[in-house]
């Protein structure tokens, strides 16, 4: 992982990758300076509003990695009042749908494992779960859950394994959900491939 830190400090420009892997090394004890100096690339590349794109500064913010982010630099140690976090949470929380959920890009509808991922980020931050913030995003991703125990991305589509994951993690801070959690590790058990694997619909 250290010998494949880009010059820019980052990890293939991904600011996601980025964020991973910083979360990566801080539980490693390991790559100090190589954490310092993805925080400046991720400083560098945070768009004017305070979201994160996927590549650098290519293309929308979009509201997952954002999240990433923040859950990365909480795990550095990164205060809430540091510009950086300010503005990637005050970015997040202008993102929220009507239905409690948070999208991708701003605007677009919202989606089960972006809003669980900033459920995540929001917490970690000490946003309060009774805010609308975090308590309508709950409600939004609950809707998403299917009689199999699976969580599908948005509410009429089918469940699966990748996104249900995503949502166990947005979900796991909730002591009031651990029925919802048995039941998705449930269907994850159920799903599981013979070699071991977990196969995906979704990109």
């Amino acid at each position: 992982l250290l010998k494949d830190q880009r010059p820019d400090g980052s990890w293939s420009n991904n600011t996601a990758a980025t964020a991973f892997t910083i979360m990566v090394l801080k539980q490693s004890n390991k790559g100090d300076e190589a954490i310092k100096k993805a925080i400046q690339y991720l400083r560098d590349v945070q768009d004017a509003d305070g979201g994160f794109k996927r590549l650098g500064k290519e293309g929308a913010p979009l509201t997952i990695y954002t999240a990433v982010v923040l859950v990365a630099l909480k795990e550095t140690g990164l205060p809430r009042n540091d510009p950086m976090v300010r503005m990637a949470i005050d970015w997040l929380m202008g993102c929220q749908n009507a239905d409690g959920g948070y999208p991708m890009p701003k605007g677009t509808p919202s989606l089960s494992f972006s809003t669980a991922w900033t459920v995540r980020a929001l917490l970690a931050y000490g946003v309060s779960p009774t805010t609308p913030f975090v308590k309508d995003a709950v409600d939004f991703i609950l809707t998403t859950q299917k009689p199999s125990g699976g969580f599908a991305p948005v509410p009429p589509a089918p469940e699966d394994p990748e996104v249900t994951a995503y949502v166990i993690i947005g979900l796991s801070k909730f002591a009031d959900k651990k029925n919802v959690i048995t039941k998705a590790v449930d269907y994850l058990s159920k799903i599981q491939q013979p070699d071991g694997a977990f196969i995906s619909n979704f990109p």
